[in-house]
């Protein structure tokens, strides 16, 4: 009869649940608790990106640029596209205007109630900057742009290490460059406040920015480099010269 075991079979006491299935079970609730734990930093973290995106907008509404603002929810964040024309630069200029400075304040304003990580990735069209120019490429041009952005925010009080500047270049366009309306919408900047949880996520996984610890292999040994008479082949490192 099950429960009434001798001591040798394997519910010996009147035990019906092996320890292994405790301890999986055990397991089981810390992974659901771990599930909604995360689900719970998960919406706490979209709804303080959503009240990001809608002060933003409600700041470039207010000043006059609200088609020139575009915001998105991402899975990695909330992304922030200001276009260029007339706003943030003059065409093949990186020096920020005076209504784009005007822009940028209440945006950063909005971006120091937060402290996620920000990146901020400069966009061109297809143009080819022409010579004599300040910049010898469309990628330097974005790249400038992005830096001016990023110095900017900086200098308005957001801790320059959650600023990531980058150029992008004419590579990641948006809108076809065989028009003026699409080349006008790809040239922008794009800035990325960055889901807290994503980083979190990678960080736990050791997808991060810190040094890999070296790993030494083992080398085989030459023919004659031990003295044992051991017969390793030793590789061949002459030039192959007969050709491909």
């Amino acid at each position: 009869m099950v429960g009434q075991g001798n001591g040798n079979g394997p519910f010996s006491g009147g035990t019906l649940m092996p320890q292994d299935a405790v301890a999986n079970e055990t397991q089981l609730q810390q992974l659901l608790s771990a599930v909604v734990s995360g689900k719970a930093q998960a919406a706490a973290q979209r709804q303080t990106l959503e009240d990001v995106q809608n002060q933003i907008k409600e700041a470039a509404n207010r000043l006059g640029f609200g088609e020139k603002v575009r915001t998105k929810q991402l899975n990695n964040g909330l992304q922030v596209t200001l276009l260029t024309d007339r706003v943030l630069f003059q065409s093949g200029k990186a020096q920020l205007q005076p209504q784009g400075l005007q822009l940028l304040n209440v945006i950063g304003q909005v971006l120091e109630s937060v402290d996620n990580s920000i990146d901020i990735n400069g966009y061109t069209d297809s143009v080819p900057i022409g010579p004599g120019g300040q910049f010898p490429s469309n990628l330097y041009l974005s790249s400038f742009r992005a830096d001016a952005v990023a110095d900017h925010f900086a200098s308005i009080g957001i801790n320059r290490s959650r600023l990531f500047p980058a150029g992008r270049g004419d590579q990641d366009f948006v809108a076809s460059n065989a028009t003026a309306e699409g080349r006008g919408q790809n040239r922008r900047v794009e800035i990325i406040v960055e889901s807290k949880l994503i980083k979190q996520t990678l960080e736990q996984a050791g997808l991060n920015d810190k040094p890999v610890t070296p790993t030494t292999l083992p080398i085989a040994p030459i023919a004659g480099s031990t003295g044992s008479g051991s017969s390793v082949a030793r590789p061949n490192i002459e030039p192959h010269l007969a050709g491909n």
